[in-house]
């Protein structure tokens, strides 16, 4: 009867059953699969931009070729380390491209970059700004901007708006000028005194 039981406890101990009474402790060993949770499904941010430009003279939106004119964006949602490139055309060649990175506006949710340029030559310039898709931010373009650059020269006798901003640069830095868009003698006056001291 010993030798039966001695039996059963060894072929249970082989095969991994617990047999009562047993004096030698049985260890079995489990093998279990670990399972990673799902990632949790990319939601990309929409947001609106928008561009506006200074330096431009106001409403009559032109310069004279030199000036340097600043684009001021805005975007809706601020997400850090996002992008925005601007680019100026002029007759549909670009002209000029600068990237730069959104800073949050102050302490609200909204976004805000600047950038600034040389307006070159003469003729109508196109200034757009965009935004390229990335994993937290959707795409962005704000509705394009445009400014006249107007040639530098202007003489006695001439009219029209080159001399309106000349006079009104001149206005700017103190110097008394003459009938608004006439370039008078008072006008001829403020310029050659100005270029005295440049």
């Amino acid at each position: 009867m010993r030798a039966s039981i001695a039996g059963i406890v060894l072929v249970a101990s082989l095969v991994g059953v617990p047999v009562a009474g047993a004096q030698d402790a049985v260890t079995t060993t489990a093998t279990t699969t670990e399972t990673t949770p799902d990632t949790a499904p990319v939601v990309r941010v929409k947001s609106r931009m928008r561009i506006k430009l200074e330096r431009v003279n106001g409403k009559e939106r032109a310069v004279i070729a030199g000036t340097r004119i600043r684009v001021r964006g805005s975007v809706g949602v601020y997400v850090a380390g996002q992008k925005v490139t601007v680019r100026v055309y002029r007759g549909g060649k670009k002209v000029n491209v600068r990237r730069v990175t959104v800073q949050r506006a102050g302490s609200g949710k909204a976004g805000r970059f600047v950038v600034g340029f040389t307006a070159r030559g003469t003729g109508e310039l196109v200034i757009r700004a965009s935004h390229r898709r990335t994993a937290e931010l959707d795409t962005m373009i704000a509705p394009r901007q445009r400014v006249r650059v107007l040639e530098r020269s202007a003489g006695y006798g001439s009219s029209g708006l080159v001399v309106r901003l000349l006079q009104r640069q001149l206005k700017a830095l103190g110097y008394v000028v003459g009938t608004p868009g006439q370039y008078d003698g008072r006008t001829a006056r403020a310029v050659a005194a100005f270029r005295k001291l440049t």
